[in-house]
């Protein structure tokens, strides 16, 4: 039963993370937001999560592009701040 839940919690960490993504360049690309925190939040965190997912699976492409993603969005947010 254990292993049922782990599952169901890395799927949906998954499509939280493809959701957010999508939420943050559809908001931008309307408008509705201009590239600032709320924005690179979104980004790196949907890319940590997808990062998780994709090393749970072992998929080693998306995993690297997920986490220089994180990294980069980690590091424009720090940029915000100083």
């Amino acid at each position: 039963m254990r292993l049922k839940y782990k599952r169901l919690i890395i799927e949906t960490l998954g499509w939280l993370g493809m959701f957010e993504i999508l939420l943050a360049y559809t908001l931008n690309a309307l408008e509705i937001i201009n590239v600032g925190f709320f924005y690179l939040l979104l980004n790196a965190t949907g890319a940590l999560f997808l990062s998780f997912i994709s090393l749970q699976k072992k998929a080693w492409q998306p995993f690297a592009l997920n986490i220089v993603w994180t990294f980069i969005g980690l590091l424009a947010i720090l940029r915000l701040f100083w």
